[in-house]
């Protein structure tokens, strides 16, 4: 690629925004992933486990207020960003379908630990985390990217995340203060949503009073993609709290690999993001699978060398108890590839056919599956590390064949003529 070529693709609003996208990435999963020794070692296994159990229910949390909110309102705002009524009347009814969302989760998380024995033991953590749940669904994070402004979030989500870990590094010290680790996420939270909502007023948006029939319509608008993110979290954060109906322990183990995991998965993360209102407003089909091609191969470079390095990692960084997750972070090594494959062929590529429904339906599929896969393991008393990563690895593998396949289908008709459809 020539200077002018490369000068061109660097200065690509795809290529600003998933620079700022990455930022945030290196941010959510930097952060944790260099907290986690220091968890390991201060907290101790058991402490460790619990607190990597709550922090998973607060993503699943996540996941339910969101309520595909950052996939549908994000595409709605893409294609009437100059249209700044319609923009702050989305605000409005997109906060107030959230406080319903946020009011049934806080609920959930006070009276379940006395509905469900195992859960007894986290009620106090699950107390405290309504905090990070509350400030965490309010974060505006969606309507900066569909208005493609990420410079602006990148820096207050950045900011977030480094003030969780020096509150962590300065308050947490033993395997008592366990809590603190809670509370210092919904602090750092708490600030994140203020300067978040800072800025939203900084770009000259305000958040309009809803009707109740805008909530509604807004909710009805994201069901489907509420189903497939509720869905996704069945075979990410729920894992976690499946496992820790057996004991904090195997959570600690798990969270440990899957920590790793997900810092793999992180670094596309902003690739995909960026392409989504991009690829729904251009199509641009050449640019997509270069940038598919380039972005998996440094990937499966990047899994090689944490895979050769697996068992000193593990050991070195976390402890002698931590060798016996060598296993679970190779599968867990195999399944970044595979997820990526998976997302890639996502929202982003089927946006562009004008069939996200698509997409929805593969993932609803794949957690249904993995619920399956699960109870199977809990049934037989297999619920372990690493047949639940074994699971995941399997459930991301139907997602992601079925979306490729689904992909190349529909393109496949729309270049013979036929009908924009599904078989």
């Amino acid at each position: 690629m020539n200077v002018d070529r490369l000068r061109a693709a660097l200065g690509h609003g795809v290529s600003r925004n998933a620079a700022a996208l990455g930022s945030v990435q290196i941010a959510n999963y930097l952060v944790p992933l260099l907290l986690l020794p220091f968890f390991a070692r201060q907290l101790g296994m058991q402490a460790f486990g619990t607190v990597a159990m709550v922090l998973a229910a607060i993503q699943v949390a996540l996941v339910v207020t969101d309520y595909g909110f950052s996939l549908s309102a994000t595409l709605d705002i893409s294609l009437n960003r100059d249209d700044r009524a319609y923009v702050n009347r989305k605000i409005g009814a997109v906060f107030g379908a959230k406080a319903l969302l946020v009011g049934v989760v806080g609920s959930a998380f006070l009276i379940a630990p006395y509905l469900y024995e195992p859960l007894h033991d986290y009620r106090t953590f699950l107390a405290a985390a309504i905090l990070a749940v509350l400030a965490q669904a309010f974060q505006p994070i969606w309507l900066f990217q569909g208005l493609e402004r990420m410079k602006p979030v990148a820096l207050y989500m950045v900011a977030t995340k480094i003030l969780y870990a020096v509150l962590v590094l300065a308050l947490v010290s033993s395997p008592a203060d366990g809590l603190r680790v809670i509370h210092c996420w919904g602090l750092a939270q708490a600030a994140g949503l203020a300067l978040g909502l800072y800025l939203l007023h900084a770009q000259g948006h305000r958040i309009a009073m809803p009707s109740l029939r805008a909530v509604g319509e807004e909710l009805g608008r994201g069901a489907g993609f509420f189903t497939s993110r509720i869905a996704v979290s069945l075979y990410t954060s729920a894992n976690s709290l499946f496992l820790g109906t057996q004991g904090a322990a195997g959570v600690a183990l798990f969270s440990v690999c899957e920590q790793l995991y997900k810092a793999g998965q992180s670094v596309t993360v902003p690739l995909n993001g960026a392409l989504l209102p991009y690829m729904a407003r251009h199509r641009d089909w050449r640019f997509f699978f270069k940038a598919l091609g380039v972005s998996l191969a440094g990937l499966a470079l990047g899994c090689l060398v944490l895979a050769l390095c697996a068992e000193p990692l593990l050991v070195g960084v976390f402890g002698e108890e931590y060798r016996a997750g060598v296993p679970v972070l190779l599968v867990f090594l195999c399944t970044v590839l595979v997820n990526y494959l998976a997302v890639a062929f996502g929202y982003s590529a089927y946006a562009a056919l004008g069939k996200v429904q698509v997409a929805n339906a593969t993932v609803i599929v794949g957690g249904l599956a993995h619920l399956l896969f699960l109870a199977g393991l809990y049934g037989f008393h297999a619920l372990t590390p690493l047949s639940v990563a074994l699971a995941t690895l399997l459930t991301e593998t139907l997602v992601m064949v079925a979306r490729v396949l689904g992909v190349y289908l529909l393109r496949k008709r729309m270049r013979e003529g036929e009908p924009h459809g599904v078989a």
